[in-house]
């Protein structure tokens, strides 16, 4: 009997760390579209024009359109001083300094970084993962909320129940 339990945890070890494995590999993949993503957006000369001519209007249709083609939920652009041109969240964000946030403000010092961002709610945290890269004239960041369509995908895609944890609390399952 002890030998057959040990065998049972044994082989449950193994599946729940091939299991892990998986899952890290599956969000690894997502940050590293993400940033190229990022970078790529970064590059299109329309973007880097429109952020020298401080033109709004031809930055919010570029951000609309990036949006759509790559389903992040969150675009910032911000200027050289880290003053938002646009928020594609909150349009009356624009002028608002974030040049204290650690993603902007590593962007705007050249550096390209991601990572993983919890953001307190009423009912629940929002996780999301977060690129920032710079670009010339300023610096772009780029959200994607791992919510409940997330963790979806990856049951869909490999049959692995998966939770996400924000503050302790669940985020999306």
């Amino acid at each position: 009997v002890t030998l057959l339990l040990k065998s049972v945890e044994t082989e449950s070890l193994i599946k729940l760390s091939s299991n892990a494995a998986v899952t890290s590999s599956l969000l690894e993949e997502k940050r590293l579209r993400i940033a190229s993503e990022t970078k790529q957006f970064a590059l299109d000369s329309e973007v880097v024009a429109a952020i020298g001519e401080g033109n709004r209007q031809m930055l919010q249709a570029k951000v609309r359109n990036q949006m759509m083609q790559t389903g992040v939920s969150q675009i910032v652009i911000v200027d050289k001083n880290g003053a938002v041109l646009v928020n594609s969240e909150n349009e009356e964000e624009r002028g608002v300094s974030l040049g204290s946030d650690k993603y902007i403000e590593k962007a705007l010092s050249g550096e390209s970084v991601s990572g993983y961002f919890v953001t307190s709610a009423t009912i629940a945290p929002s996780v999301s993962l977060r690129q920032a890269s710079p670009v010339a004239g300023g610096a772009i960041m780029v959200s994607m909320v791992m919510d409940n369509a997330f963790v979806d995908g990856i049951k869909n895609s490999t049959g692995l129940s998966v939770s996400i944890y924000g503050d302790k609390m669940i985020s999306a399952t």
